[in-house]
């Protein structure tokens, strides 16, 4: 598919995303906790966790899949550009735990943009799990699940959540006044107040992009580069007032609390 003619974004609208384009070697940024991440990409008894390929062997997401207490929901989350997919693991796993079903796209690249509908393909495996979606997507991750979001939220497509990370939509990809009104839709924006990024301005400036009913939740002192797991600071970013184990506690959390609304 054409990326730039099927999401609609210009050139102008991408060069705002710039910034989180660095730095370019993923796997540098997952060495410092390699621990927690182990942990998280580790099957164990009550949550299966794998990589699903195509025919070809291209990856196309890390599924986290509950063995007890299974829900008819489920969460697809677009990584940021540039960075680790299994950085976002640790998040993921914890839906499982919860009884979600929930996966990490795994675009070419590691760039969303190179592939946005891989959340087709993980629908498809779980179809007859999954009753219930909702998208997440981190800083660029965002921009395209905002996107994907736009384009897919009808009854057949049972897409009913989207969770902003530090994130937020480009100005064609954003939901128009009465695109969401027809269906339930819950859209949350969580971020960081100190995010060096995805700025306090920006996150204003883009609200008419997104429905009227949006939950905002700024996390105090949070940063851009703790919403997934990394050895340095982004470059960019700015210092953390908080730990990264504080961040990551309210972004689980109110990660739960959009799947348990839907």
């Amino acid at each position: 598919m054409s990326i730039i003619k099927d999401i609609n974004v210009s050139l102008r609208e991408l060069a705002g995303y710039s910034k989180a384009y660095i730095p370019l070697f993923s796997e540098e940024l997952v060495t410092a906790d390699i621990d927690a991440v182990k942990e998280a990409m580790t099957s164990s008894e009550r949550v299966r966790v794998f990589r699903k390929r195509n025919w070809l062997f291209r990856s196309l997401f890390i599924g986290f899949e509950p063995l007890v207490n299974q829900s008819q929901k489920g969460l697809i989350l677009y990584p940021g550009a540039f960075v680790a997919p299994k950085a976002y693991s640790p998040i993921t796993r914890t839906l499982a735990e919860h009884g979600y079903y929930a996966a990490v796209t795994t675009p070419p690249l590691e760039l969303s943009l190179t592939d946005v509908d891989l959340a087709d393909d993980v629908k498809r495996f779980w179809r007859n799990e999954v009753d219930v979606w909702a998208l997440a997507g981190h800083s660029l991750g965002g921009m395209v699940a905002a996107a994907y979001a736009n384009e897919h939220v009808k009854p057949e497509e049972q897409l009913r959540g989207l969770v902003m990370l530090a994130s937020y939509p480009s100005e064609r990809s954003g939901f128009l006044e009465g695109d969401v009104s027809d269906d339930p839709f819950t859209v949350t924006s969580i971020y960081g107040t100190v995010d060096g990024l995805t700025t306090l301005d920006e996150i204003d400036k883009a609200k008419p992009l997104l429905p009227p009913t949006t939950k905002y939740v700024p996390i105090e002192g949070g940063n851009h580069t703790q919403f997934y797991y990394a050895n340095k600071l982004q470059e960019g970013d700015n210092q953390p007032e908080i730990s990264r184990e504080k961040q990551q506690q309210i972004i689980r959390q109110n990660i739960l609390m959009v799947l348990e609304s839907l």
